[in-house]
């Protein structure tokens, strides 16, 4: 057993509860909200008449923008509850 699992299982023994993964958990559910945005756009787009190409592009813009724009506040936000802790 490695020493950093060794003393984080001590350390959630001593407290009594379950340590949970906040970083873990958050980025699973953006990666699960990214690929549901993203599939919805693209049903969006393939479901309307053809677009130009200038208009694929945008439907690319759309699924890539706001989920990454999610991710970088989620990490921002992070970072700054950590800095209370420490």
């Amino acid at each position: 057993m490695s020493g950093a699992f060794r003393r984080n299982r001590q350390r959630t023994a001593a407290n009594g509860l379950d340590a949970m993964n906040w970083t873990r958990g958050l980025f699973r559910l953006w990666i699960v909200a990214s690929l549901v945005w993203g599939g919805l756009i693209l049903a969006i787009v393939f479901a309307n008449a053809p677009l130009p190409d200038a208009g694929l592009q945008r439907a690319g813009q759309i699924i890539l923008i706001p989920p990454f724009a999610a991710l970088a506040l989620g990490a921002a936000l992070m970072w700054a509850i950590r800095g209370f802790r420490s």
